[in-house]
């Protein structure tokens, strides 16, 4: 999992892990809104800057044993 700056953030719908180092680390998920154009964070609408300074994919889930 590699942290990368927020500008590079996927905006094709897919969900994500972001941070905000400005506010200590707050952490949130957000995506891209395809059809309206605007990010969004559990399907409420945010402000470009509520999305944080850096994003990272979500990692899998652990295999079952």
């Amino acid at each position: 999992m590699t942290w990368q700056p927020i500008a590079t953030a996927p905006k094709d719908g897919a969900e994500f892990l972001t941070c905000n180092m400005r506010q200590g680390g707050v952490k949130r998920l957000v995506s891209w809104n395809i059809i309206h154009g605007y990010w969004q964070s559990k399907g409420v609408g945010i402000g470009a800057h509520q999305i944080g300074t850096h994003w990272t994919a979500i990692p899998e889930l652990p295999k079952e044993d």
